[in-house]
Order: structure tokens, then sequence, then C-alpha cells
């Protein structure tokens, strides 16, 4: 088993060991907003929170990647979460002054770097991960102590029996989804020289982010997102041309059965549309009873698919030397 085979297969571990991640310093509450900054892997996991709590909280979550973020995000009634897996991310530590200066309550989660040093002089919340992972690689580490300081702020109970699913269910379908004949790799197989189109409706919709993003990092390949209803008002017209890219589309429904009624028709009718223009569709359901489940199901299945196309690229799905490239030449642009 390879490093990144390895990485994938360990996160119900992950997750055990992720939900015992203390806080230090008190987390405040009654707050009127979340606002979540990180970029890359270390964003995902706002996204995924944000998700969770669409139908479930009356305080706005929103994640920003940027290194401003909107004018109404001020004073103590927000909460300003900074994610940086590293702690040395350019973008979320101009968050982090900007939320400081506008007198917003802070919390951080980081493996060190630069953010905790800051955390640590502020004497912020903070929560310190372990460090060694690609930071795609730890969205255990970056969810689950996120999910409870932020619930922590919002007075909800940390949410103990969605998270034993979702470790549980993990830990069934690993050896199906690790397996050189098992759904993720059969379906790499097919996306294989293609170009990977990923839909889902609204509640799913961080998580055809993750599989592009993992696709991007690990199979250093192109892939595209949109989500249910909107694409269907713009994105069905654009399959008409060019050919060669229409001809080399594979489109896959991220579902579980519990979408708009609406949403589920829209779909059943775009992939009659997308058949006539020879774009092959796949229906890929999710599993578990709680949403947190149904989500990390699917996260899962797309990290290990991401492996399998790589595995097929003939590409190590580990170092990302572009993103490292870029990095360096933004430092010495300073």
């Amino acid at each position: 088993m390879n490093d990144m085979q390895k990485l994938i297969w360990e996160l119900p571990e992950q997750i055990e060991s992720a939900v015992s991640v203390g806080v230090e310093g008190e987390i405040l509450d009654g707050v009127k907003g979340v606002l979540i900054g990180g970029m890359g892997g270390s964003a995902i996991g706002g996204d995924l929170l944000s998700a969770i709590l669409r139908m479930n909280s009356n305080v706005p979550v929103y994640v920003n990647r940027d290194y401003v973020f909107p004018r109404w995000v001020q004073g103590k009634d927000w909460l300003c979460v900074c994610v940086s897996y590293s702690g040395n991310t350019e973008e979320t530590l101009s968050m982090y002054e900007l939320a400081k200066a506008k007198g917003c309550k802070i919390g951080v989660i980081t493996s060190g770097g630069k953010l905790g040093e800051w955390a640590r002089k502020d004497k912020v919340p903070l929560c310190t991960i372990p460090g060694g992972y690609p930071p795609r690689a730890a969205i255990g580490y970056t969810f689950f102590p996120l999910v409870r300081m932020v619930f922590s702020a919002l007075g909800m109970e940390f949410p103990e029996d969605d998270v034993a699913e979702v470790v549980s269910l993990l830990k069934e379908v690993r050896g199906d989804f690790s397996s050189q004949g098992g759904p993720p790799a059969r379906l790499a197989s097919e996306i294989k020289d293609k170009l990977p189109v990923i839909y889902s409706d609204e509640r799913l919709g961080v998580v055809t982010r993750r599989w592009v993003n993992q696709i991007n990092e690990n199979a250093k390949a192109l892939a595209h997102f949109n989500i249910f209803p909107e694409l269907n008002h713009n994105e069905i017209v654009g399959y008409m041309l060019p050919h060669e890219v229409v001809g080399k589309s594979i489109a896959m429904f991220l579902r579980d059965g519990k979408e708009h009624d609406r949403v589920s028709a829209r779909m059943r009718l775009t992939g009659e549309i997308l058949a006539r223009d020879g774009v092959r569709t796949v229906d890929i359901y999710s599993k578990g009873q709680s949403l947190l489940a149904r989500i990390f199901y699917l996260v899962y299945f797309g990290d290990f698919l991401s492996y399998f196309l790589a595995r097929l690229y003939g590409v190590d799905p580990v170092p990302v030397e572009r993103i490292a490239w870029l990095k360096e030449k933004l430092r010495g642009e300073k």
C-alpha cells in the first residue's frame, strides 16, 4: 500500500483521533455569523460544515477563499475561524489580520506555522492538529475540530452519533473501495482519457468540489463540477460544442435519494439530454442514515477514485509540484 492509498485507507482512524483534539482557550458563544477562511484542502472542511448546517442553523456559515472578506463581516458578533493546515497559507494569514482589525471573534485550526504563533500570542481559541500530511489527506483533522469549535460557538451539541456512524460506515466499505475490482477503481477505468464532470444537488455540492480537487491534485487531471438545478439554466446547452470535448466527457451524478423531487426529475431529464449528445452518465448513490455519513461515504469514494485514476495515468498522487513552484515564486515577489 503506497503513501496516498494508506492515507486514504486510514481516514476512519484519523477521524477517531481528530474528534479528541482539544481547544486551547475559551470559545465564546452568542455569534450571529460564522466565517471560515482557508484554501484548498484546508477549506473543504468549511464547505462540509456549511452543508451540514445549511438547513439546521439560524446562523449563516460562510466559507471565504480570499485575502479579504465581505464588509458585512465585522465586530464581535462574527466568529472568523482561520483554517490553514501548514499555518503559513498567505490568504488565510491575511484573513486573520483583517478579522483581528475588524474586532471579530477568532478561532484557529492549524498544525503550526505563523498562524499557530499568532493564535497563541493573541490568546485566541486554537486547535493544534498533527502535521506531516498533504492537506487534502488531512480532512478528518481539518473538519471535526472545526465542527466542535463552531458547534460550541452556536450552542449546539457535538454530533457524536453521526460521527460514530461515519467511522463505522467508512470502515465497512474501505475493503471494497480499495480493491482493484471495487466501484472506485471500476469508475476510474471509465474516466481515464475523458473529462469527468461531477454533478449533484446543493446539499452535496461540497462533495462535487472535493471530487474535482482530488482528481486535480492526485491524478493531475482536469475535472469540472456544477450543481442542480442551476446547471439546467445554462450548462446543458454547452454540451453542443466543441464536439471533441463533448465526446470525451463523462457525467457523474452524486445522489443520496434525498434530493428535492423536482431535482430528481431534472437529473433524469438531463441524463436523457446528455445521452442524445453521446455523453455517458453514471449515478453514484450514497449510503448512511445521517447527512454527515452520506457525505463522507461519497467523499471516501471520490478519494479512492482519484487514487486509482492516478495509477492509471502512471503519476504519483502525493506531490503537487506546480503548487509548490507557484508558492515559491510568490514568496520571491513580496
